[in-house]
């Protein structure tokens, strides 16, 4: 059974996501979710130290579901890369999309709060980790002789990524849209970098 403090802990975290729904990260003030999670203002200091580190909170809860859904391509033996790339991917574009707000706001957070800054840079960091040993394994031999190194293009792909999900997110957010070639233009650019020459055509989202 979970404790009392866990309890006004995910509260509050509850709270946020709430306000996150129907507002944007500047919007929300500490205030309001002191109210609707019925804590007092030392009570919500004594869990997180900024606004921003409430949002990073919920984010990191995500880890585990991200890590999972792009695991059919880490973890694939070396056969069907572009299949296995292109599963993986469309898993990730669904989890931006299906906690939107939640990644919107925490965008919004990391340029206004160091220490939600830092949650998003460890994120980044984690994935860009998580990715080196499979383009070692599928393409570092070829990297290594074009003059670059495997944690270079991890690390730029896995900005790219972000950056494209950081903006479809926004427009789903704000103004309901979803960038519908966000999901086609991340797998050629993956594909295109570590295995080109093999099928990427006719990749398109599988939803539409």
């Amino acid at each position: 059974m979970a404790s009392k403090g866990d309890r006004r802990r995910q509260a509050i975290l509850a709270c946020v996501a709430d306000l996150l729904e129907s507002s944007s990260y500047e919007e929300i003030t500490i205030a309001e979710i002191m109210r609707r999670a019925e804590v007092t203002r030392p009570g919500f200091y004594f869990y997180f130290p900024t606004k921003g580190a409430a949002v990073a909170s919920l984010m990191e809860a995500l880890f585990p579901e991200f890590a999972a859904a792009a695991a059919v391509w880490y973890e694939h033996s070396g056969t069907n890369q572009v299949r296995t790339l292109r599963e993986g991917m469309t898993a990730t574009v669904d989890l931006w999309r299906k906690h939107a707000h939640v990644m919107h706001g925490m965008v919004q957070a990391a340029s206004a709060d160091t220490h939600a800054a830092e949650i998003w840079e460890q994120w980044v960091a984690a994935f860009v980790a998580r990715a080196v040993p499979t383009i070692t394994a599928d393409a570092g031999t070829r990297l290594t002789k074009a003059g670059t190194s495997v944690e270079s293009v991890a690390e730029l792909l896995v900005d790219a990524t972000f950056a494209a999900m950081r903006r479809d997110v926004r427009s789903l957010v704000e103004r309901g849209e979803e960038d519908k070639q966000v999901l086609a233009s991340l797998v050629f650019l993956w594909t295109q970098t570590l295995y080109p020459g093999k099928r990427a055509a006719g990749v398109t989202d599988p939803r539409r």
